[in-house]
């Protein structure tokens, strides 16, 4: 009985051992392929996270950086999608520039901070700037008439509308949707810009430099075109033109060239005692930031006009940006 036993205690022995150290390779191997392929399925889900966040990005609006557009379109906004740019599109559009500054995030209201803040040191050099610049001008020489008359003619109303409906008419002709899509632009900028100007102008009121009141003189809800020196219309119409025009150039010498004929119009506007240098500033900021706000705009997702990438100007610089959507093949399209 006794040997019986032993014998089974070998034959057990005997048949456990190779067997533990085979069932404890193939779980090695089993545990490393499992972990490689947890390891390949994590890097697969963070990779299409990453991709995910990519391409929302691109979805955000003006002034909302912060935060993803990640809200599903609306069944109007797919239906907007096959549809030629519109009289509904800019309503869109304009009721989206209204609410945007409830949009605004700590950065946003740091640059209107900033904006302020300056405008509020400017105040304090607005007598100087005048008397030097109406010393110039009343001066023996007057060499400064002739660029004066440039940068007013560049900040007047027709002169903006003027250039976007030239590269209306040449998109036409050409059949350049790029054109068009400038020409777009620049009537949206316009418009917002100067209705926020002219708004600004009426509730502050603050009385023009020939009125010889003072920089100090306000009178606010005035309508009189006397009491609506803040800020400067012409100087926010020069910048908004400017601005949209810079950010379609692609160099960064025609960047610079583009702003050129703006600092004309902050030069023209105090030289020809039309305004304070303070009034210049505000003008200016919010022609740049409206500018760019609706190029921003239509760059986004659910808003961008989708164009091929042609020759617009008519002396032959070209303008690269059908890049930007290239791999955006869904949009609002002007009309071919």
């Amino acid at each position: 009985m006794l040997n019986r036993s032993i014998l089974l205690l070998f034959v057990f022995l005997a048949n456990c051992a190779p067997v533990t150290a085979q069932d404890t390779k193939r779980d090695s191997t089993a545990v490393a392929k499992q972990d490689s392929m947890s390891q390949t399925k994590h890097d697969s889900i963070k990779q299409v996270k990453h991709d995910s966040t990519e391409f929302v990005k691109h979805d955000t609006i003006p002034g909302s950086q912060g935060k993803l557009d990640v809200a599903p379109e609306t069944r109007e906004e797919k239906k907007q999608e096959k549809k030629l740019y519109s009289l509904s599109q800019f309503g869109r559009e304009s009721l989206l520039f209204v609410k945007q500054p409830l949009r605004w995030k700590g950065t946003d209201w740091l640059k209107v901070g900033i904006i302020a803040g300056g405008t509020a040191l400017l105040t304090f050099a607005d007598e100087p700037f005048r008397h030097a610049a109406t010393s110039v001008e009343h001066g023996p020489e007057r060499n400064f008439h002739f660029p004066a008359e440039v940068g007013r003619a560049y900040g007047a109303w027709y002169s903006i509308i003027g250039v976007a409906g030239g590269f209306g008419v040449y998109g036409l002709i050409a059949r350049d949707t790029a054109a068009k899509k400038i020409a777009i632009e620049l009537f949206q900028a316009a418009i917002y810009a100067e209705v926020v100007t002219g708004l600004l102008k009426i509730v502050i009121g603050r009385s023009r430099p020939y009125m010889n009141e003072g920089s100090g003189r306000f009178r606010p809800f005035s309508v009189n075109i006397d009491n609506n020196s803040f800020p400067s219309g012409h100087s926010t119409s020069a910048f908004a033109l400017s601005t949209v025009l810079s950010r379609h150039a692609n160099s960064v010498a025609l960047k610079i060239i583009a702003y050129v004929p703006a600092a004309l119009t902050l030069f023209s506007r105090i030289y020809q005692d039309k305004h304070w240098v303070s009034d210049e500033l505000v003008g200016a900021a919010v022609g740049f930031f409206v500018g760019n706000w609706v190029v921003d705009l239509h760059e986004s997702k659910r808003h961008r006009i989708n164009v091929k990438v042609t020759s617009v100007y008519p002396v032959g610089v070209s303008i690269d940006i059908g890049a930007l959507f290239q791999k955006r093949p869904h949009g609002i399209q002007t009309s071919p």
